[in-house]
């Protein structure tokens, strides 16, 4: 029998170790991307587009504690933390239930290069050289936040101490003409969600708290696509206090009452019947 030399010996134990550290690296990034699973802890996360403009405490603190109290393991993302990059890798991020706080543009909104019925901000701001693929294959946007949303935070707040289903009167008329589009942001709609998100949302519950975010079903219907289970927004434009109300309204009913989620939204219409612009809370769930 041929023996192997000496040098061919060592390359070939340097190639099985270096095999060896490659695989068990994977095995750990796997193990610690998936440990919530593997000890049946599930997590969600508070996504708060509004944080730099809208700051509300109050939501978070109250959001994770409904949270926290049904079991969940919270994570919280503000205004700077939510890029692009950050959209793309959010469905692999494991999150089985999705709050986000967030300014959105429906089909009326005050788009730019922007052609999705329905998108969502993120908090980084827009510049012309950058994503340059994504903003001419159309996968991105641009467009500015409405400014009745910013006036609102001058309003009480207190009614968030608890989520009573009141519903907030605010003296402000949202506007389409009414933006201030000096202060553009990066827009993710349904394009970007299927053809540049990366990874499945598991069988996620999201709540997209934010103007017009199901006044077309294109922005559910694709996170339906990439794992959703259920999508639960606004049909039309809602002031930022009103929406805080009533998303604790809903978290309430749906983790600590235990209501499904087409009664613990139906539960909070009912009461409230509309907001003042008569915007509606709705749902979209896979069929």
């Amino acid at each position: 029998m041929k023996r192997l030399g000496t040098k061919k010996i060592i390359v070939l134990v340097a190639a099985v170790v270096a095999f060896s550290l490659i695989t068990t690296t994977a095995m750990q990034e796997n193990f610690h991307q998936n440990a919530s699973y593997s000890y049946g802890i599930p997590r969600a996360a508070i996504i708060d587009q509004l944080y730099d403009d809208i700051p509300n405490e109050q939501f978070q603190t109250k959001a994770t504690e409904y949270l926290e109290t049904a079991g969940y393991e919270v994570d919280l993302f503000t205004t700077k933390e939510l890029t692009v990059d950050f959209y793309k890798k959010l469905p692999s991020m494991n999150y089985e239930l999705i709050v986000f706080r967030t300014h959105a543009i429906g089909n009326d909104g005050p788009d730019y290069t922007q052609k999705e019925p329905v998108s969502l901000f993120t908090g980084e701001k827009y510049r012309d050289d950058k994503y340059i693929q994504e903003q001419l294959l159309g996968q991105i946007g641009k467009g500015a936040p409405y400014m009745s949303s910013i006036m609102e935070v001058s309003a009480d707040l207190s009614e968030l101490n608890n989520s009573n289903n009141t519903r907030v009167e605010i003296d402000v008329t949202p506007s389409s003409n009414i933006v201030d589009d000096s202060n553009p942001y990066f827009l993710v709609g349904s394009k970007y969600v299927d053809e540049v998100m990366e990874g499945r949302f598991p069988n996620s519950v999201l709540v997209l708290g934010g103007c017009s975010t199901l006044s077309n079903p294109s922005l559910a219907k694709s996170l339906i696509n990439r794992g959703a289970s259920s999508v639960i927004g606004w049909d039309n434009l809602v002031g930022s206090v009103t929406n805080d109300v009533t998303i604790l309204a809903f978290l309430e009913n749906y983790l600590i009452n235990d209501m499904e989620i087409e009664d613990a939204v139906e539960s909070i219409m009912k009461n409230n019947d509309k907001t003042k612009y008569g915007t509606t809370l709705s749902y979209y769930a896979e069929i």
